[in-house]
């Protein structure tokens, strides 16, 4: 995670579904960080990002979910690491995909825009679909989440989406902070998707008995 609030979320969303899974959460909030000072995510944070994974896998995990957009790329790139290793957000970008809808990417950082609009295009050439996406940044809402203001930037983003979604796009909230704003998005011509319920699952399926 690159967030502590994360915890508390996906380690409900894992136990609702499989009571009895071992979870274990590492909070790296310095890696999303150094990626925003740096407007990109260098080969350092690259490299700290996959020694996370690896000592996870080391430490006996069969499964390692990256639930940070931004850095979700770098930990999926791990090479040799016996486990599964997954973004969470690639379980929705599939789905998307695979609707033929056109999609709209909501992101508060340019970072996690960028991994994100990757990711579902990189989707589309592997199912040879074309993709029709448009983007939707919330930049000002990012201040709100730092500050700790949480129903702040929700509400930002949520309002965002009623203004500004055009009838008929499958909207994909892109960072997995901005899943409470889907109870306040009320617009009926409209579908919104957030990634960490799908990821959760993907996650324990990949998970098996």
């Amino acid at each position: 995670h690159s967030g502590a609030g994360h915890v508390t979320t996906f380690e409900h969303l894992a136990h609702t579904e499989r009571p009895s899974i071992t979870t274990r959460h590492v909070v790296r909030q310095d890696l999303l960080a150094s990626a925003v000072a740096a407007g990109r995510v260098t080969d350092d944070i690259v490299c700290a990002v996959q020694a996370e994974v690896r000592a996870l896998v080391a430490q006996g995990a069969r499964v390692v979910v990256c639930t940070c957009s931004t850095l979700g790329d770098a930990a999926e790139a791990t090479r040799d690491a016996p486990a599964t290793i997954m973004r969470v957000d690639r379980p929705l970008a599939e789905r998307l995909v695979a609707s033929g809808e056109p999609i709209l990417v909501v992101a508060a950082l340019p970072s996690a825009m960028t991994t994100a609009v990757n990711l579902l295009r990189s989707v589309g050439r592997d199912r040879s679909t074309a993709v029709r996406l448009r983007e939707l940044p919330c930049h000002d809402a990012w201040p709100l989440f730092l500050s700790g203001d949480q129903t702040g930037y929700v509400e930002h983003v949520a309002e965002r989406v009623e203004r500004d979604a055009r009838t008929g796009e499958h909207v994909m909230l892109a960072q997995a902070s901005m899943a409470p704003a889907l109870s306040l998005i009320v617009r009926s011509d409209i579908q919104v998707f957030t990634s960490p319920q799908l990821g959760v699952s993907a996650a324990l399926a990949a998970y098996g008995t």
